[in-house]
């Protein structure tokens, strides 16, 4: 991912396939500047290794069309330590019905501060939100959602610099215990963290990793669901964690990707409905066991 400024994430001669071609990525900023991005393509490597993840845009599916897609932020502080929290950016395919959401890119970084996070994030949202309903992006075409963490890791500059270049769809935070829920009357943009909507986004997160609604690709995600348990504080309060010393913020990142397009989502409905891909087919029926044929 090589753009402006952008010595964290630029690959190593060594690290780049030269046999692939590279992809261009541009967006026209709402003053008029045009910002453009050179996506490069890796050789194989050791995913087994968070570190060698690190700085680099891993795709598990390229961007099409008649597609939704939502992005979900958490950022840190970028100081580069071992152990601090990771600056995350994770996109998700976006279903509904008896289709699932689909993990298709994720950058992490130890090295990303909010401000740096913006030129990944554009650089996303213009290379998945070009095609909106199968047309090109137009001006007034919303393209990809963003969910930004705003409280604990002080997303509120990536999020304004996002809105200043022309990225306009946000998550919209509202109380969902108000009398009438009405999302358009939101004041507020991005995810806010406190005691109430936190357990609601990784319960809503947690629901749908049990119940198949969300293929996770990353081998860092995987990993870290393999250390996240729930947690009980000695007031008896619960909370999904990771264990000490391991990390969550990719988790962090996908919930809130999920959570924003299907916050609204009548779950009753969904877990009534079989989840299936499109290419799940049912198994042929086998009847050579059968001496004799019984019709009810």
């Amino acid at each position: 991912l090589i753009g402006q400024n952008d010595e964290p994430y630029r690959p190593e001669p060594e690290e780049i396939d030269y046999d692939k071609p590279r992809i261009d990525v541009s967006w026209k900023a709402k003053t008029g500047h045009m910002n453009h991005w050179e996506l490069v393509p890796l050789k194989d490597f050791d995913d087994n290794n968070d570190v060698e993840c690190f700085n680099k845009l891993l795709v598990f599916e390229e961007p099409k069309e008649r597609e939704d897609y939502s992005i979900g932020i958490d950022t840190a502080d970028g100081l580069g330590n071992p152990d601090e929290d990771r600056s995350v950016s994770e996109v998700v395919l976006n279903r509904q019905g008896s289709l699932r959401d689909v993990q298709v890119a994720e950058f992490v970084s130890n090295m990303v501060n909010p401000p740096q996070m913006v030129s990944i994030a554009a650089c996303l949202a213009a290379w998945y939100g070009q095609y909106v309903e199968g047309r090109p992006r137009t001006k007034d075409s919303r393209g990809v959602k963003f969910c930004i963490e705003q409280r604990e890791r002080y997303g509120d500059d990536c999020q304004f610099q996002l809105k200043l270049m022309g990225f306009h769809y946000h998550h919209k935070f509202i109380r969902y215990d108000d009398i009438k829920v009405e999302p358009n009357k939101a004041h507020k943009s991005g995810f806010f963290s406190n005691v109430w909507s936190v357990p609601m986004l990784l319960n809503r997160f947690e629901d749908a990793i049990m119940g198949g609604w969300l293929k996770v690709n990353s081998p860092m995600a995987v990993r870290q669901l393999s250390t996240w348990v729930r947690k009980i504080s000695q007031s008896g309060r619960s909370k999904l964690d990771h264990e000490s010393g391991q990390h969550d913020d990719n988790l962090r990142g996908l919930a809130m990707a999920y959570f924003t397009r299907h916050s609204f989502d009548v779950l009753v409905n969904r877990q009534t409905s079989k989840f299936a891909t499109p290419e799940d087919k049912p198994p042929e029926l086998v009847t050579d066991w059968c001496e004799n044929t019984i019709t009810l």
